[in-house]
């Protein structure tokens, strides 16, 4: 079955030195916790965490343990919209940028 999932987070939230530098950009691996069929009281259907890096993984830590930093709400299960994809807004200046520890 396919999902389309609309994710928010509070990016003041993510720990910084677990961005990881490519070659194409910087990255940040998020792990969504998540539950199609029964929504919260806000219509969501899970939430977001920070992911373990493989070193927290080896040493045991649940990833349940990690700050919550988000909400994912389903939009769209299988064949049928279940409401209208919201349209992203166009690219601006990101604020947050600036603290990011290399470019």
């Amino acid at each position: 079955m396919t999902y389309g999932v609309d994710i928010s987070i509070d990016v003041s939230k993510l720990d910084k030195e677990k961005f990881i530098k490519g070659e194409k950009g910087t990255y940040c691996n998020l792990t969504v916790f998540l539950d199609p069929d029964n929504p919260d009281q806000y219509g969501k259907h899970g939430g977001v965490k920070q992911a373990l890096t493989k070193a927290e993984k080896e040493a045991g830590k649940n990833p349940k343990d990690q700050p919550y930093i988000g909400n994912a709400k389903v939009f769209w299960k299988g064949d049928t919209p279940q409401a209208a994809p919201t349209q992203a807004a166009p690219a601006q200046d990101d604020p947050f940028d600036s603290d990011i520890p290399f470019s």
